[in-house]
């Protein structure tokens, strides 16, 4: 047998040998192989993480069919693409890029109605980390068929109708429920005047677009009361002044859950509100010329997830307090409220400001019909607000933007497929990073007004004041502008975790006038 095999080894070698005397066509044909790529090969991941109370999930986006490449210079005044691949974990490969910045670009769509996400990203790194975090829970199944929690609760302060309300927050699916009066029959049993205990309060959940609740996720009942307060100066606003936090709680669709508890009373904080609101005003004249203020937003806020190194923008915050007539903030005058006396409404929530003022500007439409476009401007936290200085803006707007070398002040044509867009730095504000958002007319996001679409959304440094458009982004024939938004936002790494954020955070946006390729 060891014989046989041996000689059908050699018969084997002969015929081989003889083969090689002349190339079979077969082998002349197939095609040459593909050459290792050489350079740079970047890497990166795409993921939102839920952080809640008992546990961590991770949610990949799939970059299975995303468009993901990267767009270097060739140092001959050109481009080369460099195709990359994403899987569905979030997770991307790009590789043979030069050493140097490169736009790493990410097209997805999410489905539905969502426009498609074409974000370019500058950078010289090999490694990205474009995660986010919630700190929260991902809510999944919503109460549809009738669905109650009743509560029992002592330790009120006297009730006075008009003047206090019970709130609902289960903190971990983020839900929250304070104005019952909005859902009648959604709430019954709210206590009588004078009244410092509550046997039965029902809630409807069904009606509230309550997310079911998990015992095992750590989903705890906060049941606050709120209250109407008032200062020296005459203003009011509405505050938790007591709560009760129960145990972690299941609630199937269709049951009803039972919680019983002792409200205690809150520690008071004081906040300054004083808004400097002409300061904010005036940053309307470098946004664009003709821009006007038109509206106005006040929080003050408290949310798990701030920490010493991050933000996590995406979780929802609860209002520390309400100011009861927010119509004072409609005037052109600096707002000094005086000493705001609140409670915390989350337990272990950090709190923070938010003034943000929109701006109205016009842009010509597809028929030259005029369209409006918003803007904004504001910060989250910062330098707290005092007697003496109101809360003003931490950054103005870039200025000078120029389009393929001209001043972009005015309408502009022929600026070529892929133009140099450039600015000068704000006067105010420690630029961390810039966003650049491609807008043109169409299917609108009502973030901006509802009549113009982002063809694109650009990231880069803070140190970067010049950028030369991708290739393929301008359409002939397609009317753009750019709106210019510069970041400040401490610890961010753009280079590395453009996505990451922590505060104070603070924005100003500044648009150009229209331009055709």
């Amino acid at each position: 047998m060891t014989r046989r095999i041996r000689i059908l080894s050699v018969a084997a070698l002969l015929v081989a040998a003889a083969c090689d005397t002349e190339e079979p066509r077969a082998r002349q044909q197939q095609p040459e192989p593909e050459p290792e790529p050489t350079g740079r090969t970047v890497v990166g991941l795409r993921q939102l993480e839920w952080r809640y109370a008992t546990g961590t999930d991770v949610a990949p986006t799939d970059l299975d069919t995303a468009v993901v490449q990267a767009h270097c210079p060739d140092g001959e005044g050109g481009w080369t693409i460099h195709p990359g691949h994403g899987e569905p974990d979030g997770t991307f490969v790009i590789e043979g890029l030069p050493e140097g910045h490169c736009w790493v670009r990410m097209d997805r769509w999410e489905g539905g109605e969502h426009p498609p996400e074409d974000e370019y990203f500058w950078t010289d790194a090999s490694t990205l980390d474009f995660g986010t975090v919630k700190v929260e829970r991902e809510q999944v199944d919503f109460f549809v068929a009738s669905t109650r929690i009743s509560l029992a609760v002592d330790g009120l302060e006297a009730w006075v109708p008009g003047e206090h309300e019970l709130g609902l927050l289960v903190p971990n699916v983020t839900f929250s429920q304070y104005n019952f009066a909005d859902f009648p029959g959604s709430v019954e049993g709210i206590p009588g005047a004078g009244e410092t205990a509550a046997e039965s309060i029902s809630y409807e959940l069904a009606n509230l677009s309550t997310p079911a609740f998990s015992a095992v996720k750590g989903d705890r009942p906060l049941i606050l009361q709120s209250g109407l307060r008032e200062n020296d100066r005459g203003n009011a606003w509405f505050t938790p002044l007591r709560a009760f936090e129960g145990e972690p709680l299941s609630l199937d669709e269709g049951g009803t859950a039972h919680v019983e508890g002792t409200l205690v009373e809150l520690e008071q904080h004081t906040y300054r509100l004083h808004w400097d609101i002409p300061a904010f005003d005036a940053l309307a004249d470098g946004i664009r010329e003709g821009a006007t203020p038109f509206a106005r937003g006040f929080a003050y806020l408290s949310s798990r997830g701030v920490e010493e190194d991050a933000w996590h923008h995406g979780s929802r915050p609860w209002q520390a307090f309400v100011v009861a007539d927010e119509s004072i903030f409609d005037t052109a005058e600096a707002v000094d409220f005086g000493d705001v006396v609140h409670g915390n409404p989350i337990p272990d929530g950090t709190f923070y400001d938010w003034y943000q003022v929109w701006y109205r500007t016009l842009l010509p439409w597809f028929d030259d019909s005029e369209q409006e476009l918003w803007v904004t401007a504001g910060r989250y936290g910062g330098p707290a607000p005092t007697a003496e200085e109101g809360a003003r803006p931490l950054v103005t707007p870039v200025t000078g933007i120029r389009i393929g070398g001209r001043d972009a002040s005015q309408p502009l044509a022929d600026v070529g497929p892929q133009p140099t867009i450039s600015w000068q730095a704000p006067a105010t504000g420690e630029i961390t990073s810039y966003e650049i958002d491609l807008v043109t007319p169409g299917a609108g996001d009502m973030a901006m007004g509802g009549f113009f679409r982002k063809a694109a959304h650009l990231v880069v440094p803070g140190d970067v004041t010049e950028i030369v458009l991708p290739v393929d982004l301008l359409r002939e024939g397609f009317r753009y502008a750019v709106i210019v938004r510069a970041v400040s936002s401490r610890g961010q790494e753009v280079r590395t975790a453009p996505l990451a954020r922590a505060l104070p955070y603070a924005w100003a946006d500044a648009v150009s006038e229209t331009f055709l390729p």
